[in-house]
């Protein structure tokens, strides 16, 4: 494990003993206007939306259980299928918020295109050349802050070739690198010498050391 995935281990510890010692704070409820446009994804915990114009595609999320997982160093990555492929390791993604080779978190509105025909691998701002653009709403010193941003992909780099796209959102968490077959996050096989831990905050605990996946057809407008 390398330094900067230990330090958001121990940022994640000091968090877990804060919540201990001082209660946590609920989670806030989504607003009338999330709940009322957006789709609930149970596996990810979090609100989705996806629209089209005929020249962009626009992919909204809204977090407000356990947002903090959103900016650990895994990051959040957009997979796109467009003839029904759904093996990941083939598939064109952007990774947003991004994190730099050496994991070192380079901004929260970057990110990191990858696999894309003819386009080389690298990190971008926003705005950028390939007309990628992105933001986000979160207020990261105040716990249990809702996370809110918007990836906007043009649809000439997606290439559809029907009136359909998958795409596979994959909330990392703490790592970069899935756990091995067969193994669990470390926290649940642990032994913190700590009375009084709840349910919900060990659930919190590994879930930032889990990754979660959904699925969504998209058909385009």
């Amino acid at each position: 494990m390398n330094g900067f995935v230990k330090r958001f281990y121990c940022l994640g510890l000091i968090l877990f003993l804060s919540n201990l010692l001082f209660g946590q704070t609920p989670y806030p409820n989504p607003p009338e206007s999330v709940v009322k446009t957006m789709i609930y994804d149970p596996n990810n915990r979090l609100y989705y939306q996806v629209s089209n114009d005929d020249k962009y595609l626009y992919i909204s999320i809204y977090k407000h259980e356990n947002s903090k997982k959103l900016l650990m160093p895994g990051g959040v990555q957009y997979y796109f299928s467009v003839q029904g492929e759904r093996d990941t390791t083939k598939l064109s993604r952007l990774t947003f918020p991004a994190y730099s080779d050496k994991n070192e978190w380079i901004g929260r509105t970057l990110v990191h295109v990858d696999r894309f025909a003819d386009i080389r691998s690298r990190y971008l701002s926003s705005p950028n050349e390939l007309d990628i653009r992105t933001s986000v709403e979160h207020n990261r010193l105040v716990e249990n802050n809702p996370y809110r941003s918007q990836l906007i992909v043009p649809l000439s780099m997606i290439k559809p070739v029907g009136n359909s796209i998958d795409i596979c959102i994959v909330l990392r968490g703490i790592r970069t690198k899935p756990l091995e077959e067969g193994t669990v996050a470390p926290v649940i096989v642990s032994k913190p010498p700590f009375k009084g831990i709840t349910k919900e905050k060990m659930d919190e605990m590994v879930d930032l050391d889990t990754w979660t996946e959904n699925w969504i057809t998209y058909v385009l407008q």
